[in-house]
């Protein structure tokens, strides 16, 4: 599930509820007033450029997206109107980056180290570039799918990757990583779908 807020004046902003999800990606969004006008704010962002001044309308979006069959190591990337399918190849190809990522899964504490392309690279490589009410949800090969923001990254400051590699071992299929998630229900593992959906800006 995803929210997309919009102001009075300004372009919408979408978040990913298990972003905001105390239990999940523990990321808070807050409504308040300021000045006497309704005012959406994200305190631990290390950017104010997703907080929505004068707030008028709450959407609610949920996804629908399901598993297909991709060639091994392949992600397929599908806004509705296009779909592309990036080969492992590809998404090898794609500029890299190391994350060290720590989260609680079972109960248990889990620290990993995870490479592979952002995925912001990903959608770029994919002919699609993402706005601030972009939302896109990774469905795995077992039907099992979480959403996020690319916005989360550039505009909030939490690292979104697409993983090929985890602990210097290749993975038979990529995984979306969402560091800074207390809880590892967002890393979908065996991801061969991105779910790519964007509501009009105002």
């Amino acid at each position: 599930m995803s929210v997309t807020v919009y102001g009075a004046w300004q372009p919408g902003v979408t978040f990913a509820l298990g972003e905001l999800d105390p239990n999940f990606g523990n990321n808070p969004a807050v409504l308040t007033t300021v000045a006497g006008h309704l005012a959406l704010v994200v305190p631990a962002d290390t950017t104010i450029l997703r907080d929505v001044w004068d707030v008028r309308r709450i959407d609610v979006s949920v996804s629908a997206a399901q598993p297909v069959t991709a060639a091994p190591g392949s992600l397929v990337v599908d806004n509705g109107s296009r779909t592309a399918t990036l080969s492992a190849q590809q998404l090898a190809s794609l500029p890299q980056q190391s994350q060290q990522v720590a989260f609680s899964a079972g109960g248990a504490p889990e620290t990993h180290t995870e490479a592979g392309p952002t995925l912001r690279d990903v959608l770029s490589a994919a002919g699609l570039w993402p706005l601030s009410t972009t939302s896109v949800t990774a469905v795995g090969s077992d039907g099992y799918a979480a959403a996020v923001t690319p916005a989360e990254a550039t505009l909030g400051g939490r690292p979104l990757l697409i993983s090929l590699r985890e602990d210097g071992q290749p993975l038979a299929q990529p995984r979306l990583i969402t560091k800074g998630d207390i809880k590892g229900g967002r890393y979908v593992s065996n991801t061969v779908v991105l779910d790519v959906a964007t509501k009009p800006l105002f």
